[in-house]
C-alpha cells in the first residue's frame, strides 16, 4: 500500500511540474526582421557633434574668462579715460623664451636689450616713450617720474633700466 501511494505522489508531483511548465496563450504575430547591413557607429555624425560641441565650450570659455577678467586690455581703453598713453612697448623676442606648459614670456639674459640689440622693437618703442616723456616733462612742473606695473613681471625694471641707458 505504502508503495502504491509513494508512486502515486511522484505523479502528482510531475503533473504540478508539467502543469507550471506548460506555456500559455502565446502566438506569433510576426516573424523578427534583421537588417542587411550590420549596425555600426556614423562616424561622420560623431565628428561633427564632436566639433560642434568643442567649439561651443571653447567658446563659452572664452567668453566666461573675458567676463571675469576685469581690467586694461587696449591702450584705446586708457585714452577713452583722458589718460595720456606715451608708448606701448611689446615684448622682445631677444629676451624671451617660451615655457612648455605656458606661453608667459621669462627673462633669459642680464645683459640690457639697449646695449646687446639696439634696433629691436622693443627698443624702438623705448625711444618714442623717451621722445614723448621729454615733451611731457617740457609741460610739467616738476621732474619725477613714476613707472609703474599692475603685477610683478610687467617689466618695470626692464622699462627703467633700458630706458636709463637710452
Amino acid at each position: 500500500g505504502n508503495d502504491i501511494y509513494l508512486v502515486l505522489l511522484n505523479k502528482q508531483h510531475e503533473l504540478n511540474i508539467s502543469k507550471a511548465s506548460t506555456l500559455g496563450n502565446v502566438r506569433i504575430i510576426d516573424r523578427a526582421v534583421t537588417q542587411l547591413k550590420p549596425v555600426k557607429p556614423k562616424k561622420l555624425l560623431i565628428v561633427i557633434l564632436s566639433a560642434m560641441l568643442g567649439f561651443l565650450f571653447s567658446s563659452g570659455i572664452i567668453l566666461v574668462r573675458n567676463m571675469l577678467i576685469k581690467g586694461i586690455r587696449q591702450p584705446a581703453e586708457l585714452e577713452m579715460r583722458d589718460i595720456p598713453v606715451y608708448a606701448v612697448v611689446p615684448l622682445a623676442p631677444e629676451l624671451t623664451k617660451r615655457r612648455r606648459c605656458r606661453a608667459i614670456p621669462t627673462y633669459q639674459s642680464d645683459e640690457l636689450l639697449a646695449n646687446s640689440a639696439p634696433t629691436s622693437l622693443a627698443i624702438e618703442a623705448l625711444r618714442g616713450l623717451r621722445t614723448s616723456l621729454h615733451f611731457a616733462m617740457l609741460k610739467a612742473g616738476n621732474n619725477i617720474l613714476m613707472i609703474s606695473g599692475t603685477s610683478p613681471g610687467v617689466g618695470k625694471s626692464f622699462v627703467c633700466s633700458n630706458l636709463a641707458v637710452l
